[in-house]
């Protein structure tokens, strides 16, 4: 019998995931995003009181357990005093690699992360290895320490023997912005570019100006819950011009851009910060594709396998990719 039950739950479990009312998210979506919404609700202050914990934790000099998962080899190295992750694919044909700088309002490190996206990289793109860095964060390193870090570790890529053309920059959230920023800086400097740039629900405006801002607070179940998260409370850009491009991309401009591939949600109060980067990429002839999920919440694409929608984000990942190098 207990078979039989379990057989049942799992076939409604598929079944909510595949099924959809109109052009809405999909029924596990909605139901996620909604256990999202009162859970950050009703313990924002216990959950604000953790990420603070996390912040204080912050350790530049936490290094990467080296194992095997899957397979792929993790390797701990480290670029001018700053630790990174790199993940190998066993038997690995190209020397093509990622670039993956993480998210957490510029203030959660790598440790907080663990790799959650950088291994999910390593599995959707093929014979790629995918490097991660515990960049500098707030509030004891301020702008411009992450961005030095991301630049330093694209140029020890190069020095690695990579073709900048064989090198994808990608980042979610606060990671999505430094990732623009990165190429920014890298096109300013006359610094090779990479072949293209992913994001997932970039951060790419820290003045918080964005008219999605305030119009999706009410729906966004990860920022909308309270003025402590931590798109209202990092201290990286504190005392500064946040209009400054490095600092929110979103104020730059993006002419000689390679290749976009820019992901986002519906419900998210960080949307705009990703449609008006796409359009003006696009105004400056950049090839830029955009994927926007309905009903969809911050960095949803980390419910791969659990969510249609994700699921259906890492195929545009995928695909985007195998295009680049047809």
């Amino acid at each position: 019998m207990k078979y039989i039950i379990f057989i049942l739950f799992i076939c409604i479990i598929i079944l909510l995931k595949y099924m959809k009312f109109g052009d809405r998210a999909s029924v596990l979506g909605y139901i996620v995003r909604k256990l999202l919404f009162y859970t950050n609700y009703l313990f924002a202050d216990y959950i604000n009181k953790l990420n603070r914990k996390y912040r204080k934790g912050n350790d530049e000099n936490w290094k990467v357990k080296e194992k095997k998962f899957g397979k792929y080899i993790i390797k701990n190295i480290t670029i001018n005093k700053v630790k990174a992750g790199l993940i190998v694919p066993k038997k690995q044909k190209s020397k093509k690699i990622i670039l993956q700088l993480h998210g957490g309002g510029y203030e959660l490190g790598l440790p907080y992360n663990n790799l959650h996206f950088a291994k999910k990289y390593s599995k959707v793109i093929k014979d790629f290895s995918v490097l991660t860095i515990n960049y500098r964060v707030a509030p004891k390193y301020k702008y411009p320490a992450a961005l030095e870090d991301s630049v330093e570790a694209y140029k020890y890529i190069l020095k690695q023997g990579y073709s900048n053309e064989d090198i994808i920059i990608v980042g979610d959230s606060a990671g999505g912005g430094l990732a623009i920023a990165t190429v920014m800086y890298l096109r300013d400097n006359n610094i090779k570019l990479p072949k293209a740039i992913i994001t997932m629900s970039a951060w790419t405006d820290l003045t918080n100006k964005e008219e999605s801002f305030s119009k999706n607070y009410k729906i966004d179940p990860i920022f909308g819950v309270s003025n402590k998260t931590i798109v209202f409370t990092s201290r990286y850009a504190e005392g500064m011009d946040k209009k400054t491009p490095y600092i929110s991309p979103i104020y730059g401009d993006f002419k000689d851009f390679p290749s976009m591939l820019m992901q986002v949600g519906t419900n998210e109060m960080l949307i705009s910060d990703t449609l008006e980067i796409v359009k003006k990429a696009k105004n400056n002839n950049v090839d830029v594709t955009v994927g926007i999920y309905k009903g969809m919440f911050h960095i949803f694409q980390s419910f791969k396998g659990i969510l249609f929608e994700s699921d259906l984000a890492w195929k545009q990942v995928r695909e985007f990719v195998k295009k680049l190098y047809d």
